[in-house]
């Protein structure tokens, strides 16, 4: 954990996922009628008394909690990761239908595998706007069949579609997440934990970043955007995987006080 500012004593006190109806935006739930600046209040309190609060933000995007995630309603984000092989469906689809038939193709063996449950293979199944959960999956010649499938998975909309619609396959996986795809997406989310961070005057950290396509560099710049925002902040932080740069950037002349905590 890093710690802004002085060390204190007392102990860290953390909302957890409770703090937040949706993921991403990180939307405060109603618990919280003041809005940041009742957060920010809490926070002052706890102080007095040597504790310290902590959000549990996660810097990937996960399932929401109590209302739609912008991310995904009305429209899925087509920055979310994705695989690269796409399908399409091979019959018509009415909005309850609870087995799908997209035409199989050779990488979609490899990817969802015979008889694996969705969560093992790492996928979900997106048409247009709907996010469809995968609970079981049979490979045929030429057709993939899922059965038992979840429709409007993570408060997407249910929608009939025509035979031959483009079906893709969102990467999903750990904390049954969907991640930023892009660049741009991750380093967004970044900004907006930050920020929602130094309203509120807490913070928890992130998680890995690593399925942008950039690698590290997309996972090292969420810390450094966070820091930067927060950098006259008293705040703890902590991240799931701390590269050397991320132990490097609290020396940035700007951060210069920050420390080990």
């Amino acid at each position: 954990m890093i710690h802004f500012g002085p060390k204190t004593r007392g102990e860290n006190i953390c909302s957890v996922s409770y703090m937040f109806r949706n993921w991403g935006h990180f939307d405060l739930r109603n618990a919280y009628p003041g809005g940041w600046e009742a957060v920010r209040k809490i926070s002052q309190e706890c102080r007095k008394n040597g504790n310290r609060t902590t959000m549990y933000p996660l810097s990937d995007l996960l399932k929401t909690v109590t209302i739609p995630e912008p991310y995904i309603m009305p429209r899925v984000d087509p920055l979310f990761a994705r695989y690269e092989v796409r399908s399409r469906l091979l019959r018509d689809l009415d909005e309850k239908a609870r087995k799908i038939a997209p035409e199989l193709r050779p990488e979609l063996r490899k990817l969802l595998g015979q008889g694996r449950e969705s969560r093992r293979a790492g996928a979900l199944l997106l048409i247009e706007n709907e996010i469809i959960y995968l609970q079981e999956v049979t490979c045929r010649a030429a057709e993939i069949l899922l059965r038992r499938c979840r429709r409007g998975y993570l408060r997407s909309l249910p929608k009939a579609q025509r035979g031959d619609t483009p079906a893709d396959f969102l990467y999903f996986a750990g904390y049954q997440n969907l991640f930023p795809g892009d660049f741009s997406m991750s380093h967004e989310v970044a900004l907006r934990n930050g920020r929602r961070a130094r309203r509120g005057a807490t913070l928890d950290g992130h998680e890995s970043c690593l399925e942008s396509g950039l690698g590290f560099f997309a996972m090292n710049d969420t810390p450094k955007t966070i820091y930067v925002i927060n950098r006259n902040q008293d705040l703890p932080y902590t991240q799931s995987r701390l590269t050397a740069y991320g132990w490097h950037i609290i020396q940035l002349p700007e951060l210069r006080g920050a420390r080990p905590y």
